[in-house]
């Protein structure tokens, strides 16, 4: 069980990055618009396990460690779409 936690933790976050690759590969990036509905597509899992997933998961970025939660609609951004 933790294996495939792990594993589906790895995808989830490849897909996020995947998706947002324009705040990855600048300096400065804006965030683009993500539903956890598409990571779910693209991983293969319930949007419910993507939830769960980002839920209390950081991620260590050029802009400084940030909140999975941050990558989705609805996120702890602020109105220039930034952490």
């Amino acid at each position: 069980a933790i294996d495939l936690r792990y594993e589906t933790m790895k995808r989830v976050a490849q897909a996020i990055v995947d998706h947002q690759s324009n705040f990855f590969d600048e300096e400065i990036g804006q965030i683009s618009s993500l539903k956890m509905s598409e990571i779910a597509e693209v991983v293969g899992v319930h949007v419910t396990t993507i939830s769960r997933a980002v839920d209390n998961k950081w991620i260590e970025t050029s802009q400084g460690r940030m909140p999975l939660s941050a990558f989705f609609a609805g996120g702890p951004l602020n109105d220039d779409n930034r952490f």
